[in-house]
Order: C-alpha cells, then sequence, then structure tokens
C-alpha cells in the first residue's frame, strides 16, 4: 500500500514508508492495520482489496474512528 503514498516516495533503496491511507497500529495489544476510508475515493480497488482480504482471512473489522493512529491521536 506505499504506493498510495501522496508524494510518491519510495523505491528499492529507501526506508519503509507507510501510506497514510494504511498503516500498522498496536489495538487492544494486537498488532493491525488502520484503513482510512479516503482510501476508497482515491483507489476503490485497493480499498476492496483490503476488505475482502480482511473477510477472506477472518480478520475483525473495526471502525476508523475507534482506532488510534500510529502517534496514538484519533484520525481526522
Amino acid at each position: 500500500m506505499a504506493r498510495f503514498h501522496p508524494d510518491g516516495n519510495g523505491g528499492h533503496s529507501s526506508h519503509i514508508l507507510y501510506s497514510p491511507y494504511v498503516q500498522p497500529i498496536m489495538y487492544e495489544a494486537v498488532r493491525s492495520v488502520r484503513v482510512d476510508g479516503r482510501l476508497y475515493d482515491i483507489e476503490p480497488l485497493a480499498f476492496h482489496f483490503l476488505l475482502s482480504f480482511s473477510k477472506d482471512n477472518n480478520l475483525r473489522l473495526i471502525p476508523t474512528s475507534d482506532a488510534p493512529c500510529e502517534n496514538g491521536n484519533q484520525p481526522a
């Protein structure tokens, strides 16, 4: 999902950068991924892929408003 980073940074030699729309977080002591709903506006197929992946793998979905951002703040 780094491909959807707005400034287009990336490449093989760069450090790991996460898209602001898809970020790893800890939620209730479980490694999780926060998917910002704005990803749907940018790339609907990527958004639907993530939803399908979570369903196919029996992953729990929670509202974005309940999942803090990496810095601990609530998403905008």
